[in-house]
């Protein structure tokens, strides 16, 4: 028992200097280890509609692992100089998963979202952004011209291309 003291004095200063993100770290508790670091390119902009009724983007989860968007940090615009036009509600993308985002100019966040904003069909910008304290960062970004009507502005190949008018509109489906 007398062995035993020295390794207990050992013992309690390290539970001591432990803080509690550290133990959150250590057990896991408060995250999700299916979460992937939130950084530029993690989610892109897929796809836009800007002639549609109503017109959308289209988010894509290139990732292996869900992406959580936890509401109040992540935004999306029509405007790059204003990143927090509209702020997106709690969701998430599952692994090569998508969110339509309708643009419709109403706002309203009730089972869809639904922007505050909607789209021009002569063309402007879209943007998508994380915010962390009062660090706002770029996810993605993107300008996109006037596009005829019954076509979009999306990636191809799917996710990782560069964009281009879109002959067929594929909502949360791969861009052919």
């Amino acid at each position: 028992m007398k062995d035993l003291l020295p390794l207990c004095g050992v013992f309690l200063f390290l539970l001591s200097s432990c803080t509690k993100d550290r133990v959150d770290q250590l057990t896991n508790k408060g995250t999700d280890p299916t979460d992937v670091p939130i950084q530029k390119g993690v989610l892109v902009i897929n796809e836009i509609l800007s002639t549609g009724s109503p017109d959308w983007i289209e988010i894509y989860n290139p990732n292996s692992q869900r992406i959580k968007m936890e509401g109040g940090k992540w935004f999306i615009t029509d405007n790059l100089g204003n990143p927090e036009k509209f702020q997106l509600p709690d969701t998430a993308i599952k692994a090569n998963g998508y969110l339509l985002i309708p643009c419709d100019g109403t706002g309203v966040q009730g089972a869809t979202i639904e922007t505050n904003f909607s789209l021009s069909s002569a063309g402007e910008e879209a943007g998508l952004f994380y915010k962390q304290g009062s660090l706002i960062t770029v996810i993605d970004s993107t300008t996109f011209p006037a596009l005829p009507s019954g076509t979009s502005f999306g990636r191809q190949p799917n996710g990782t291309g560069s964009f281009k008018t879109l002959n067929k509109q594929s909502p949360e489906a791969t861009n052919d």
